[in-house]
């Protein structure tokens, strides 16, 4: 009966993950064997594997899964954020999907009817009956990605070097936060294929990066981002999980105006570097963000500003999030990169 319940479980845990993510068949009372650290984060009640939710629980399991599942050793200090990896894992899986030239979000136009009926926007939302085969996404070190404030954890570049073998370039605005990249990056051999940048100007996000000398020449895949989530400290206390709220730097959570606001200043550089990169992405955390940052993008998309439009939701857990994600190439023009991409696997960055 305990092994029924178990299976039950691992399959609707299954259901809400990306159908690449492996973190779908994590195993906690198999880890804990294997890594005995994990025994003080988890208890068993009624056959059912639950977790200590504190930092230092959340620190441990993040640790031993990019161990288990990637091969990378990984530590950080305190009062830094902690990753929860199936979720990142989640986001880089989806942005994989992006960059398949045969896959829905390349191919498809749908009217989003949630926008209006003036609103014929290219959107999307990933559902079980969209499965993007692993053999048609570019890989190796041709597709480069752009981390937009990599923080201490460096964990999206590690992810996307290890599960699809791309290049990154990482930026933030700490440069503490740089450091122990650095010292993550030096520690995995991953220093040829994982670059960081400091942004010297807080207010700015692209510029005084795409910008900079040593990169003004390279073309981007991608860029992943995970924003700040709130415009306050106050804000942040109260809709903050108080363990993830006791690991992490304020400049990691909170920034003005917010998420929407953050990624809204984005979207308006981007537009600065439109040819720079094929697909612009950002994590969304909030429904509402969301709605707002389609209906302003939407009508960039009618007066011919934008090109392409996509968002995803996340499901991952208890509480879903979404990415939003946008395109100045033209369809075509995307698709004919994007085979290129794959079909070049050697080709240096």
């Amino acid at each position: 009966m305990g092994q029924a319940n178990n299976n039950k479980s691992q399959q609707k845990k299954a259901t809400r993950l990306h159908h690449r993510n492996v973190h779908a068949n994590d195993d906690f009372l198999f880890l804990s064997e294997r890594y005995p650290e994990l025994k003080k984060c988890i208890k068993i009640v009624n056959n059912k594997v639950r977790i200590n939710y504190n930092p230092a629980a959340l620190y441990c399991i993040s640790k031993v899964l990019l161990h288990y599942r990637y091969n990378i050793n990984w530590d950080i200090p305190d009062k830094f954020l902690i990753p929860t990896i199936p979720s990142r894992a989640n986001y880089v899986h989806f942005i994989s999907d992006l960059l398949t030239p045969e896959h829905f979000y390349n191919t498809e136009k749908v009217n989003d009817k949630g926008l209006g009926s003036d609103f014929n926007t290219e959107m999307c939302i990933q559902d079980g009956a969209d499965v993007c085969f692993s053999e048609l996404i570019p890989r190796g070190k041709q597709v480069l990605g752009l981390d937009i404030g990599i923080g201490a954890n460096c964990v999206f570049s590690l992810l996307c070097n290890r599960i699809y073998s791309w290049d990154m370039i990482g930026s933030d605005i700490s440069i503490e936060s740089l450091d122990v990249s650095d010292t993550i990056i030096k520690k995995n051999n991953l220093s040829s294929c994982i670059k960081l940048l400091h942004q010297e100007n807080s207010e700015y996000i692209l510029f005084g990066i795409l910008d900079k000398t040593e990169i003004e020449d390279l073309k981007f895949s991608f860029t992943i981002c995970n924003p700040p989530y709130f415009d306050s400290v106050e804000n942040s206390e109260i809709n903050m999980h108080p363990a993830r709220f006791r690991s992490c730097q304020k400049h990691e959570i909170i920034t003005h105006g917010g998420e929407s606001q953050f990624i809204l200043k984005l979207y308006f550089e981007s537009k600065n570097f439109s040819k720079r990169v094929i697909w612009y992405t950002s994590q969304v955390s909030k429904l509402k963000n969301l709605r707002f940052l389609k209906s302003v993008l939407g009508k960039e998309i009618i007066n011919n500003e934008l090109k392409s439009l996509r968002y995803t939701t996340l499901k991952q857990g208890k509480h879903d999030k979404w990415v939003i994600a946008w395109s100045f190439f033209e369809k075509e023009e995307r698709i004919s990169i994007l085979k290129f991409l794959r079909n070049n696997k050697n080709m240096s960055s």
